[in-house]
């Protein structure tokens, strides 16, 4: 896993000695569907990790300056500010979360984009 020499994984394995308890990693679900949103958070709650939920670009800045956040997953199309201009935003302020486009485009041109 892709964890930073200054964390520590918790937790304790299961039969095929994977970890059971994420508890130490925080994630902020930012997407604008509502029930996706709610799902995708729900399930990373259930899998024990520490998950928080934007409905848009503005609310994700909002929480990305409130708290520490070692995952993003960032949908692209979203009103008012995209998820392209979140990502621009949160790298000019330092920002050194893991940011996981999330987008049903299927361009290339789009997937270059976020890159």
């Amino acid at each position: 896993m892709g964890y930073s020499s200054n964390r520590r994984r918790s937790g304790h394995g299961d039969r095929d000695g994977r970890s059971t308890r994420r508890s130490g990693v925080r994630i902020l679900v930012v997407e604008d569907d509502k029930e996706l949103n709610q799902f995708i958070r729900t399930a990373l709650k259930r899998e024990g990790f520490a998950a928080d939920a934007a409905p848009d670009g503005k609310k994700a800045l909002e929480l990305a300056r409130s708290a520490t956040y070692d995952v993003i997953l960032l949908d692209v199309m979203m009103p008012e500010l995209s998820g392209l201009s979140v990502l621009k935003e949160l790298r000019k302020q330092g920002d050194p979360a893991a940011i996981l486009m999330v987008t049903s485009q299927g361009h290339e041109r789009d997937k270059l984009a976020g890159l």
